[in-house]
């Protein structure tokens, strides 16, 4: 039952790379998607402990022994179950024709319909070992609209992401982690913006972690995103975000803590310097496997930015500050996710920041042995500190999206499955002009793994 569960989780997990859009996840606007891998990891690694430990039991004396050495013994199983399911190398390739009845996004009734063909490949590498633990995956992406894609009016879309993580334990109670990913390509750069922009976006994040004894320790983490256009007229709209953030936790277990943080950051680019501020951030949280059944990183608090060039009609401001992933497996075939977020991002509509609020919830079920289905639904606010003058008057701006996909997979064979899905959007705002609708049908869903 154990060893399903497992497979549940993983399948669950290909299910989210199967489902999600081309581009960056619009439900992860100030969510960051190492976040939401950390904790499909702690799922994945919380199934391994449930299956050593039954092993354990299974096994002749297991019952007589201190509750030291049963810890030790589920320990060694648990290192070597891992070391046989560990893949070294995974390929995954996946190819896709789908009908997307808006596919610039534009208003009614100007909406431009194609067929899309959609390549793309992701690459995992895991070099860990023992002690040290390395990770990286690449994966490119090409998307052709039929539609749009004449001589002199080609509109092909080519994205590359790269991605790395490592641990580095120094001593028994010093840990050095990093990460970097790296996105070049054509894409929407934020939720508010519904035209293709090429950009290269660099995330890097550094933290050394000490551990005061068995359940206290203190951190010091730095996280720097930088967002860099490359056509010359948009070139004024890149922009960087720098963190400096110390966090003080307290283990309850060694995969699940309390913690509190502080942060100080600073902001900069924008259109005419519009994005200059100075940010604070206070906030508390937990981090690992709530229950055998659920996995969570909650970090909540309130968010301060001090605009230093203080452009016209822009306030400073304070709020909420979120960053929400919970996995849930209420039974062996059924899992739940939650993923929600509340921040600030930079604005390329007119204002120079702007206030996302999301939530999105996802679940999966296996309805047969090879039969699995998919079904998510997401609603978020973006809101404009300053007032704008359109036609309809003087308005402080809102838009409201919302979003629903179902879908089925079916494992032809192994590493070989097909599947069928359908995706709903639709966008209002306070500006009659900005809204929009779409259907996107996807016909013909191929994924092969290795």
């Amino acid at each position: 039952m154990i060893s399903r569960e497992l497979k549940e989780v993983s399948v669950f997990l290909l299910l989210i790379w199967w489902a999600s859009p081309v581009g960056f996840l619009k439900a992860a606007d100030k969510v960051d998607r190492d976040i939401i891998g950390s904790v499909d990891s702690l799922a994945q690694e919380q199934d391994v402990e449930n299956e050593a430990e039954l092993l354990a039991i299974q096994q002749k004396g297991y019952k007589k022994l201190r509750a030291a050495e049963r810890r030790a013994r589920v320990e060694a199983l648990k290192l070597e179950l891992e070391k046989r399911k560990r893949k070294r190398f995974a390929q995954r390739l996946r190819y896709e024709t789908s009908y997307d009845s808006n596919y610039f996004d534009e208003r009614h009734p100007s909406e431009k319909g194609s067929i899309v063909y959609n390549v793309t490949s992701l690459t995992d590498l895991d070099l860990s070992g023992e002690r040290v633990k390395l990770r990286a995956s690449y994966s490119p992406t090409v998307e052709v609209p039929a539609r749009f894609h004449q001589k002199g009016n080609e509109v092909t879309r080519v994205m590359q992401r790269f991605g790395t993580r490592l641990e580095v334990p120094i001593g028994k109670k010093t840990f050095v982690r990093g990460r970097y990913g790296l996105f070049r390509g054509n894409d929407r750069a934020t939720s508010e913006t519904t035209n293709f922009t090429l950009r290269t976006e660099n995330n890097v994040g550094g933290e050394m972690e000490y551990f005061l004894n068995k359940n206290f320790s203190t951190a010091f983490e730095y996280a720097f995103y930088n967002r860099h256009f490359t056509a010359e007229a948009q070139r004024e709209n890149s922009s960087q975000d720098q963190w400096f953030l110390p966090r003080f936790s307290y283990y309850l277990t060694p995969k699940t803590s309390l913690f509190f943080q502080t942060g100080i950051g600073k902001s900069t680019g924008g259109s005419r310097r519009s994005y200059y501020a100075t940010n604070l951030r206070l906030t508390v949280g937990v981090r690992g496997n709530l229950t055998r059944k659920s996995s969570a990183y909650i970090n909540v608090g309130v968010i301060r930015k001090n605009m230093s060039e203080h452009p016209a009609f822009v306030k400073n401001y304070t709020g909420l500050f979120l960053e929400n992933v919970y996995l849930y497996r209420p039974g062996p075939k059924t899992v739940i996710q939650i993923i929600a977020g509340s921040s600030t991002e930079n604005s390329y509509a007119g204002s120079s920041y702007f206030l996302p609020k999301n939530i999105t919830l996802s679940i999966t079920r296996q309805l047969l042995k090879r039969l699995s289905s998919f079904w998510q639904i997401g609603a978020r606010r973006n809101e404009y500190p300053r007032r704008f003058y359109p036609a309809e008057g003087i308005v402080t701006k809102k838009d409201y999206f919302y979003n629903t996909q179902i879908g089925v997979r079916y494992e032809l064979w192994r590493n070989l499955s097909i599947g069928l899905r359908y995706a709903f959007d639709y966008r209002n705002s306070s500006f009659n002009s900005d809204g929009y609708r779409k259907n996107h049908v996807y016909l013909v869903e191929v994924e092969l793994s290795v």
